[in-house]
């Protein structure tokens, strides 16, 4: 039997690209959650950095690999909201600019 071995170049630039998310290079998905449609009042723009970050675009080329967590910035002009939804995780908010108003609920 015989086994070829090919030899694996190493590219650290583009190993480090890998591992890289610039400002400079990304912009405003405003169709980043396609459930929200239709209904103007839903609008809000998402910017991913790693992983999907709650949109369903998984295999956005720019956006780190996620582990365990996933980081994205969300812009929702004035008088927006975003539908009641919950998730499996915790979900954390940083508000940059203006005020945020959440409601929730637990249990039954």
């Amino acid at each position: 039997m015989a086994v070829s071995a090919q030899a694996h170049s190493f590219d650290p630039a583009a190993e480090m690209r890998a591992h890289i998310g610039r400002h400079t290079d990304k912009s405003f998905d405003w169709d980043a959650f396609p459930g929200s449609r239709g209904f103007p009042e839903l609008e809000r723009a998402q910017m991913r950095y790693i992983g999907a970050g709650g949109s369903p675009k998984t295999d956005d080329p720019s956006t780190l690999r996620p582990g365990k967590f996933t980081l994205s910035l969300v812009h929702q002009p004035v008088g927006k909201y975003a539908p009641c939804h919950s998730h499996e995780v915790v979900e954390h908010f940083l508000v940059l600019e203006g005020v945020l108003t959440v409601g929730w609920t637990w249990g039954d």
